[in-house]
């Protein structure tokens, strides 16, 4: 069975995804040092639990405005994409 972009997608990345990836996002900045301004790296980097390089390369890529921390919709939009998206 083919995966393909439909209703039933739309609504699990609304009902489900989302909303897991919003409280994971409240967690991360509770434990941030600017909560004003989102997710350190640093923060990121420890709840990853990925290998150095890959996890700091992680966090730029999300990081989409460069300021070094990554807000809610940065966050909330690369997991989307990483996790709910359908690989071309």
């Amino acid at each position: 069975m083919e995966f393909t972009e439909s209703a039933e997608t739309e609504d699990f990345k609304l009902k489900v995804c989302l909303p897991y990836f919003k409280d994971i996002f409240i967690d991360l900045v509770g434990r941030s040092d600017n909560k004003q301004k989102g997710i350190n790296k640093i923060t990121f980097v420890e709840y990853t639990l990925l290998p150095g390089l890959l996890a700091e390369r992680f966090f730029h890529v999300l990081d989409v405005d460069k300021d070094e921390y990554l807000s809610q919709k940065e966050f909330l939009t690369g997991l989307l994409r990483l996790y709910c998206s359908k690989f071309n």
